[in-house]
């Protein structure tokens, strides 16, 4: 028996032990570092250090025992003029935002200085040169050492003469093409030689990439006048740029195109993709793609990396994903809008978006889970033409079951309307919602309890949930002080709990719930509400008490 009762004791801690796991912040992940020396000077390189939380990583030089650089985000940092016929030790600090570190070491040795340095000279592109081109561009350049060794070469570019970057290393040729340049920009090259012990630079030399500007609006509505585009190879448009009423198929005239300082227009045309556009790299303006009935993806958008203003998809029928557009900022300035391109059932590209300064809204797509698991904040709205306001909107998404924002704090409003599918809403670390919360509409809705910790923080901050057909519990315990509660035309709702209210500004409502007979999470408020000579207005539910019947406990409940 004695031996029975032990086992039983034993069993029972493995169980508690196992219950209390719980899951810690990681650190950043393992990786390799290597060196490349070259005379006395070293490259320290190192592979990505990705972080499991998905945080930002930065990274510290130690060398022989010294900090030599902290905080710095690139993978690289080399160190000139070391001592020959030395060894020098260190290591790598990867650091999450949370302070966890990863560390991986590295050894070099510098040799003697005893060998002939070999020598470069630059062919071309020639110093002050402008080019005619923006893509494939080649540099070539001849490398000559006294012993024959064999060379090696390292190729740098960049936007000034102190702020090279390396393009190839350990390259063998003797010329090196580069795919893709910004028109009107200025860079510079530099190639450096080794050959095995000693290293080489080449003087820096400039070009200029040219530039053909059309100062004003652009319009193209037909093949004759994309052909006129492309024989004027226009890289830049001051003004907007819009493709519209184009029934042809082919948009191959526009690779010319590099920059547009207005907005981008693409509207009612028979493109089935976009890869006319793959060199356009910079836009100042809204990038607009409305009712193209035959595009499927947004594939030739690659070289976008920010949208200044806003994101409008609206009314492709046969766009089903957003490939194409994956590049674009962690930041969106301005409104983003996806309204009614029927065949959409893909937005994960849109996952990797912090912060939108406009507005979201999402209406009239195929997504079955929306998921944008890394925003934060989305904090613009905007009077539309029946004067609603917009901050969140999430609407008429027929397939739509999931909504999942985990990491959004702070909204300017949200409204959830007319989904038949959608189960789950998903919002438990927002604390600010400066104006509406709208819940309504949505048949298959069965509890609130994805705003744990929603209080809202404004005096605006008001409260609709209604028409959800199976909506049971109602479930906001951290909402204090609020404008005003509607709660409307919920057939199944049986509990609301709302048990840390404390002021309701303007008006609280409850209305033809038809099972409703549970209020007394709201007792305590009840009190407060009487000696302020306020109302909690109860009618058409199952039970119907007065704010004083509530605030006594005893009538409370059917």
């Amino acid at each position: 028996m004695k031996k029975i009762l032990l086992l039983l004791i034993a069993s029972y801690l493995i169980s508690c032990s196992n219950d209390d796991s719980t899951t810690t912040n990681q650190a950043p992940a393992n990786f390799t570092v290597t060196t490349e020396i070259i005379n006395n000077d070293v490259t320290i390189s190192w592979t990505e250090a990705t972080d499991p939380e998905g945080e930002q990583v930065t990274y510290e030089v130690i060398l022989n025992s010294e900090s030599i650089s902290i905080d710095q985000e690139s993978t690289s940092f080399q160190i000139d003029d070391l001592s020959y016929d030395t060894t020098y030790e260190g290591s790598i600090i990867a650091r999450d935002v949370d302070g966890l570190t990863t560390t991986s070491d590295f050894s070099f040795s510098i040799g003697e200085k005893n060998n002939t340095p070999p020598t470069i000279e630059l062919l071309g592109i020639d110093n002050g040169e402008v080019i005619q081109q923006f893509t494939d561009i080649t540099l070539t350049w001849k490398g000559m050492d006294q012993e024959n060794d064999p060379l090696t070469y390292t190729v740098r570019i960049g936007p000034s003469p102190g702020s090279l970057q390396q393009m190839a290393f350990n390259y063998t040729e003797e010329n090196y093409i580069i795919d893709y340049l910004t028109t009107g920009e200025t860079y510079y090259w530099q190639i450096s030689v080794f050959d095995g012990l000693v290293r080489t630079d080449s003087e820096i030399k400039g070009f200029k990439v040219y530039e053909k500007v059309f100062e004003g609006d652009y319009e193209i509505n037909n093949l004759q006048e994309m052909e006129t585009f492309a024989n004027e190879g226009y890289t830049q448009i001051t003004g907007n740029f819009s493709l519209i009423d184009y029934a042809d198929t082919n948009s191959d005239g526009l690779q010319s195109l590099n920059k547009i300082d207005g907005n981008l227009i693409i509207r009612r045309t028979n493109l089935s993709d976009l890869k006319g556009f793959k060199n356009l790299e910079i836009m100042e303006g809204d990038l607009l793609i409305s009712k193209n009935n035959f595009i499927s993806n947004l594939e030739g958008l690659e070289r976008i990396k920010k949208i200044d203003k806003g994101l409008f998809i609206l009314r492709n029928e046969l766009l089903s994903d957003l490939k194409g557009i994956e590049n674009i900022a962690f930041t969106m300035d301005g409104h983003v809008s996806f309204i009614e391109n029927s065949s959409l059932s893909n937005m994960s590209i849109l996952e990797k978006i912090r912060k939108i300064n406009g507005y979201l809204w999402i209406q009239g797509n195929l997504i079955t889970n929306l998921e944008f698991p890394n925003l934060e904040e989305v904090n613009g709205e905007i009077i539309n033409n029946i004067g609603h306001q917009i901050g969140i909107k999430i609407a008429l998404n027929r397939k739509l079951k999931k909504i999942q924002m985990p990491a959004l704090t702070k909204a300017s409003r949200i409204e959830i309307r007319y989904h038949f599918l959608l189960t789950e809403v998903t919002m438990n670390s927002i604390t600010t919602i400066e104006n509406e919360l709208l819940i309504s509409s949505n048949d298959d809705l069965t509890t609130i309890n994805g705003f744990q910790n929603l209080i809202g923080n404004s005096a605006n901050f008001s409260l609709e949930i209604n028409g959800n057909r199976k909506l049971e519990n109602i479930t906001l315990p951290s909402i204090h002080t609020i404008d005003k509660i509607l709660i409307e035309q919920n057939e199944k709702l049986a509990t609301i709990q709302l048990n840390n209210l404390e002021n309701v500004t303007t008006s609280f409502s409850i209305l033809n719930n038809e099972i409703l007979e549970d209020y007394c999470s709201l007792a305590s408020y009840a009190v407060k509400a009487l000696e302020e000579q306020k109302e909690i207005i109860t009618q058409g539910n199952l039970y119907n008490p007065t704010t004083a019947m509530i605030a006594t406990r005893e009538g409370c409940k059917l």
